[in-house]
């Protein structure tokens, strides 16, 4: 009876530590990565990014009747230099990337309509390959941006200076820890 009981007391014991465990590595563990609550940030320059849809009530509330530009309109003086739709890569997503130079000079990605899954450790990229699949491919000197701050909406990346953007061919939503590629943006240079 006394090695039955001490057996059990052996078992909670060994319970109760494999718990207070797990919790310690559940407060150790990155922060969530992102707000779900949708961002509107403003680009750099002020302004829209965006023109109004075909159709759309503009700022007097009549319908536009002109159809939209295929790229979006940057902010006066500033200028698009590339950009892509987000095609699924590991999770659903949708948006559109813009890679702009402002009207100071200084570039930034520009992320539009943004709609991902969440996800533990994102990060925005700008990648070598269009549309890398794998940690592997993104090792291939991609460029972090930092975390990305909401799951939907516009949100814009500043570029370190100095960077020559036209070595760049993607931007990705990529989940550091994993090492896995959420969405990517294949870019197409501005004409």
């Amino acid at each position: 009876m006394r090695d039955r009981v001490r057996r059990w007391g052996l078992v909670v014991g060994v319970m109760a530590s494999l718990t207070a465990a797990g919790c310690a590595v559940e407060q150790q563990a990155p922060p969530g990565p992102t707000s779900d609550a949708p961002a509107d940030e403003a680009p750099p320059s002020g302004g829209q990014a965006n023109a109004p849809a075909p159709g759309a009530p503009s700022s007097s509330g009549a319908p536009t009747t002109e159809p939209g530009p295929s790229t979006p309109t940057p902010p006066a003086g500033a200028v698009v230099l590339a950009s892509g739709d987000f095609e699924r890569k590991s999770y659903d997503g949708s948006g559109k990337a813009l890679v702009v130079r402002g009207a100071d000079g200084a570039p930034y990605v520009r992320l539009e309509t943004l709609s991902v899954q969440n996800g533990p450790a994102l990060h925005v990229l700008l990648t070598k390959e269009a549309s890398p699949s794998t940690g592997d491919d993104v090792d291939k000197g991609s460029l972090d941006l930092g975390v990305l701050r909401s799951t939907s909406g516009n949100l814009t990346y500043t570029i370190p200076p100095g960077t020559d953007t036209s070595g760049y061919s993607g931007v990705i939503v990529y989940c550091v820890d994993y090492r896995m590629v959420f969405i990517a943006a294949p870019l197409t240079p501005a004409k």
